[in-house]
């Protein structure tokens, strides 16, 4: 008997929703598919197939449903720590994209207070 995991993350419609224009819901779109992206990756790496998405070496227009197959482990805490650390991926990317390309007119702050 084959184990299943289906793996969903949420809130995917207040966050493309928050898009005012053509550019923003792209980058939006972008981001999401770059979690799935992610997420598949770090589940092939534990050793589980990939059923859904079909194409899982294809970054752009990765949903936000996965569905695997197998019987390595992949917890909630796994897919958890998954998101959160190519979250942080993005920021920092970010972060070094406007300290180089954007002058600073004041100092930055990037901690939270």
């Amino acid at each position: 008997m084959s184990a299943y995991t289906a793996i969903a993350f949420a809130p995917v419609q207040g966050f493309i929703e928050k898009s005012r224009k053509l550019r923003d819901l792209f980058g939006a779109s972008l981001i999401l598919s770059y979690l799935s992206y992610k997420l598949v990756k770090q589940a092939e790496k534990s050793g589980l197939d990939v059923i859904s998405p079909g194409s899982p070496n294809i970054q752009k227009g990765m949903p936000n449903r996965i569905l695997l197959k197998g019987e390595g482990e992949f917890s909630r805490n796994d897919v958890t720590n998954t998101l959160q650390k190519s979250w942080q991926e993005i920021l920092n990317e970010c972060r070094v994209w406007i300290e180089r390309e954007v002058p600073p007119k004041e100092q930055y702050f990037w901690q939270q207070e």
